[in-house]
């Protein structure tokens, strides 16, 4: 395996969850949006570059082109998959507190308030963008034929990518390695990559315009997938 791939892997796998760790322990603030976006986008041009120079086309890891009819069936299946999860959250939490701990509101606080949240929108997509093509689409292509081969990769490259978000703490470790799960799960049976980084960013955008707002105001527990 050339060294550029497993230094990259050890970017991704070691590097990205260790600082998001620190950043938790030592209460650091996020990154600016501008940062994030610089940072994702350089992320993703990498894999990208890597990518080809592996020789690796890219309807391989799910960037591929379909009807649009197709498209939209595909995307619509894993929109409702992500937002009802994200409400069974609410609802459970709702009606058995035991089961699901309360997100602090402070958890958003890293998201802009009024008009400036519009901003926030290209964090969306460029972060479903690149988690989708890092922790799905390259990872389930690498996976062996086997049905075990596959299993593995899925719950291991969730596990990843809970991991990076640790600087929400637990709670959001294991909600996020759970969609991962579903995201994993909603490739495998679409191959179509793009509609699942689009069932992502409205995820995230369900957080920003619905789900934050309410948690500041009301105190409400809310589901950590962010």
């Amino acid at each position: 395996m050339p060294y550029s791939v497993i230094a990259f892997a050890t970017l991704v796998v070691c590097v990205l969850p260790t600082r998001a760790y620190f950043r938790r322990r030592y209460g650091c603030s996020p990154p600016a949006t501008v940062q994030y976006l610089v940072e994702t986008v350089a992320l993703s041009c990498l894999l990208l570059l890597l990518l080809r120079r592996e020789g690796v086309p890219l309807n391989a890891v799910g960037l591929r082109l379909t009807t649009l009819s197709c498209f939209a069936f595909h995307a619509a299946i894993g929109i409702i998959a992500v937002v009802a999860t994200d409400i069974l959250a609410v609802l459970l939490r709702r009606f058995n507190p035991g089961i699901i701990r309360p997100v602090p509101a402070a958890h958003f606080d890293s998201i802009p308030r009024g008009k400036a949240v519009l901003a926030f929108i290209p964090v969306c997509i460029v972060g479903a963008f690149w988690e989708e093509l890092c922790f799905r689409g390259v990872p389930l292509y690498q996976a062996p034929p086997s049905f075990l081969g596959t299993a593995v990769v899925c719950v291991v490259s969730s596990l990843i990518f809970g991991l990076q978000h640790l600087r929400g703490g637990l709670v959001s470790v294991i909600f996020s390695g759970y969609f991962g799960m579903i995201f994993c799960i909603l490739y495998l049976v679409t191959r179509d990559l793009p509609s699942i980084m689009l069932a992502h960013a409205v995820g995230n955008l369900t957080v920003i315009f619905y789900f934050a707002p309410k948690s500041r105001n009301f105190g409400r527990p809310l589901p950590a997938f962010f």
